[in-house]
This record gives structure tokens, C-alpha cells and sequence, in this order.
């Protein structure tokens, strides 16, 4: 990553840290190196990933993806569920293997996107379109505006 999980230096390293932490990312399970410090990691984790960009995920040595992925798993559940099959999430009482706020950030992210997701248990939200400014002020905050992913499109 760009940074460090406390002071991240981009807002796709922000999103990713943030994203982590709303799924319950246990930290005790958690490495991040900062990139910028460490310009041989830099070039070098490109190449090893045969990825572009940073930050970047890996769950037991395999790469996961970038921020764009990240997002989407997300979304659509599936980083719950992968991060609870490798066991590395705090499970909070009652079972949430999503972590506290991972709902609400889903139910953001619909409004601001349009899109509907589904939970770890692939249950979809019905998230209404209200409050979809604040959210995109959110979002540009966090990433940039008119930030572009992988591909050098705009989102």
C-alpha cells in the first residue's frame, strides 16, 4: 500500500484499509508495507503480480486483487466470505462474520453505485437512492474524484 494502514498516502490504499476494517478484518492477522519507502517493493510487487497497481491483497500468499477488486468483492459478499473461510476476522458476538458496519457501508456503496449486493449469506439489500450526495462526497474523499481504476477509466 501506499502509506500505512494509519496515515494511508492515496485514497485507494484509504478505501482498501477502510474497506478491511468494515469487513472485521482481524489487525493481529494483518501486514501492510509502505511502498513509498521501499521503491524495489514497489516495482517488484507490479511485477510479481503482473498487477499495475497498488495497493494489493493477498490472503495466504495468493493474490487477490487491487482496490477495484476489492470493491466489488465487497459488494457482491464474497471478501466476508473469503476473509471467514481463512479465518481472519474477529467474529463479533451473534455471529456477525461481517463485522460492525459492513451492512451499512454495503447499503452506501448501493446508493452511490445503484447497485444491489448481497450479504455473506447471499441475501440482497434493498438500499433506497437517498442521501447519494453525501455519499459521492464520501467517495471522493476517500479516493479522489474523478479517480480512474486499472484500466485508466474514469468511475
Amino acid at each position: 500500500m501506499k502509506g500505512t494502514p494509519e496515515t494511508p498516502q492515496c485514497g485507494f490504499s484509504r478505501t482498501s484499509i477502510q474497506i478491511l476494517g468494515l469487513q472485521g478484518l482481524d489487525p493481529r492477522k494483518f501486514t501492510a508495507f509502505n511502498v513509498l519507502e521501499d521503491e524495489d517493493l514497489r516495482s517488484g510487487i507490479k511485477e510479481y503480480s503482473d498487477w499495475p497497481t497498488i495497493p494489493q491483497l493477498y490472503v495466504n500468499k495468493d493474490f487477490v486483487g487491487g482496490c477495484d477488486i476489492l470493491m466489488q468483492m465487497h459488494k457482491d459478499g464474497s471478501l466476508a466470505e473469503m476473509l471467514s473461510n481463512n479465518k481472519l476476522i474477529v467474529e463479533e458476538e451473534g455471529g456477525d462474520v461481517e463485522g460492525a458496519g459492513a451492512e451499512e457501508a454495503r447499503e452506501i456503496s448501493e446508493q452511490s453505485t445503484g447497485a444491489n449486493s448481497k450479504d455473506s449469506k447471499g441475501q440482497s439489500s434493498d438500499a433506497e437512492e437517498q442521501g447519494t450526495e453525501e455519499t459521492r462526497e464520501l467517495t471522493e474523499q476517500s479516493t479522489g474524484a474523478n479517480s480512474k481504476d486499472n484500466k485508466g477509466q474514469s468511475s
